[in-house]
């Protein structure tokens, strides 16, 4: 693998993985906070439809994370399930490759 001819392979093949898994692990540990923060929209504005940009000012801006707002440590198991079955949904495409 790191001998001339296929050096530059090797390379290439590490740089592509290395920047996938930064991406597929930084979106799985954005996930959940993002459907934490459609949640609390949800539950305070039930059925309104809204962009993620949309949910994100309301919270920052009206829910738990404005400034002076306490804290709710409390996250709904909801949150937690939703976050697997997205995690699980790349099953098949990992087997596969």
């Amino acid at each position: 693998l790191f001998v001339t001819p296929i050096l530059k392979f090797t390379v290439v093949s590490i740089g592509i993985n290395f920047t996938f898994h930064i991406g597929y692990y930084g979106l799985m540990m954005w996930f959940p906070e993002l459907v934490n923060r459609y949640d609390e929209f949800n539950h305070l504005k039930p059925n309104e439809t809204a962009s993620v940009c949309q949910v994100t000012d309301f919270v920052v801006n009206m829910g738990s994370q404005q400034l002076g707002a306490i804290c709710n440590r409390k996250i709904s198991q909801s949150v937690f399930m939703e976050s697997l079955i997205t995690v699980a949904s790349a099953l098949p495409s990992n087997i596969i490759a």
